[in-house]
């Protein structure tokens, strides 16, 4: 009888036997803009189980920033808490006059990758500087 009692608390006390697992890990914001020189952005990732359930685990991930081809990595600086900084100025912008007849410009980015790394799954997210007062982006006029 005691013997029982131990093992119905036992079940109880681990979940009642049941397992779940890690099915994915997911980033935000993803794609976010840093306008200025001390911007900076809080991502935060989310693991999510087989049992529907999810877990703020930015704190426990490993973050890597990658370098665009625009701009230097020693411009974007990456916390163990998940804070993206410009902490000197750097633009991934770019911006082509429309052919004629068309006006106006396109413009485009080659972003930073912010790549998070937990229990062997990854979540990306992509950021775009514009902290150079020539840096032309989509919120300033044309160049």
């Amino acid at each position: 009888m005691l013997v029982s009692i131990f093992c119905a608390g036992l079940l109880l006390w681990s979940g009642c036997g049941q397992t779940y697992s890690l099915q994915s890990i997911t980033m935000a914001p993803p794609s976010p803009n840093l306008s200025g020189i001390g911007a900076s952005q809080q991502f935060t990732v989310t693991a999510h189980y087989s049992n529907g359930k999810t877990e703020d685990i930015t704190t426990k991930v490993a973050f890597v920033l990658s370098p665009s081809a625009l701009a230097p990595l020693s411009a974007e600086t990456i916390s163990a808490s998940g804070i993206v900084q410009n902490v000197v100025g750097a633009c991934t912008w770019t911006a082509v006059a429309n052919p004629a007849p068309a006006t106006g410009y396109t413009y485009g980015t080659d972003p930073y990758t912010l790549t998070a790394t937990y229990s062997g799954f990854t979540a990306e997210s992509f950021v775009s500087v514009a902290s150079l007062a020539d840096c032309w982006n989509p919120s300033n006029t044309h160049p």
